[in-house]
């Protein structure tokens, strides 16, 4: 597995977001730096695509949350710096209603949806405790999005901060 795998999975994302023409999407994230950043990211990309934004911040997923949320078709939803580890839940609630974007660097667990799509790092090869943070997948799907989110990579570095060796390692 490798960036390039990675590149070509968020290809293929891009290109499902394009054919439901979403004009509304919404992005759940959490509730540190990381999943600020993260939000920040991706809410600025999807705001240069004409897609208008809702924000939740989550300390957590909630099951009631996702049941909520999944509860209604035809939606864009985006979980940034989280939701990886809670794919199968999504997966359960979702039932291939959504187009889901999973952008995490947790542990994950797969998804049963084929409209759930967890563009975790660590499916093609790295550590998400020390290799990337969900900003940094964030900022890779914008890039892949559109290339002029190019300058969207400081909020990258500062949602990044938060790995052990910061940008040491």
């Amino acid at each position: 597995m490798s960036l390039k795998e990675f590149e070509e999975k968020a290809d293929q994302a891009v290109m499902e977001l394009k054919k439901e023409k979403a004009r509304e999407a919404i992005i759940v994230h959490h509730d540190d730096a990381d999943g600020l950043c993260s939000a920040a990211i991706t809410k600025k990309a999807l705001e240069r695509e004409g897609i208008r934004v809702k924000t939740f911040c989550l300390e957590k997923i909630y099951t009631e949350v996702v049941e909520d949320l999944h509860s209604r078709a035809g939606q864009v939803i985006f979980y940034v710096d989280i939701g990886s580890s809670h794919a199968d839940l999504i997966s359960e609630y979702n039932k291939s209603r959504n187009l889901t974007i999973i952008l995490d660097h947790h542990d994950p667990k797969p998804s049963r949806d084929p409209r759930v799509l967890d563009l975790n790092l660590e499916n093609f090869g790295f550590k998400g405790e020390t290799d990337f943070a969900g900003a940094t997948c964030c900022y890779l799907f914008a890039k892949r999005l559109n290339k002029d989110n190019v300058d969207l990579s400081y909020l990258a570095l500062v949602g990044s901060r938060e790995l052990p060796k910061g940008f040491l390692s």
